[in-house]
């Protein structure tokens, strides 16, 4: 599963489905989804540029280090795939 940045931002500022994102989050962080949470590192710095909850993306990153959302570097072959 592609963790897409709209998530990690409604949860980030507050928005309509920030509390869905949020439980999404939850059930990744406890194991309760088994399939992978991949996140590009593209969307990554993205999230980190904009996001001014330092708690948040504290515990985000911890989802990451600890391999709960796995960071994905796109190739430039991956760019032309998906064009």
């Amino acid at each position: 599963m592609l963790i897409d940045i709209n998530i990690i931002l409604e949860i980030g500022f507050g928005q309509k489905y920030a509390n869905d994102c949020r439980i999404l989050l939850d059930k990744i962080a406890f194991d309760q989804i088994l399939e992978q949470a991949y996140i590009t590192e593209f969307s990554l710095n993205a999230i980190c540029a904009i996001c001014n909850n330092n708690q948040f993306l504290r515990d985000f990153l911890l989802l990451i280090s600890e391999g709960k959302i796995e960071k994905v570097n796109l190739t430039m072959e991956d760019y032309f795939v998906v064009n």
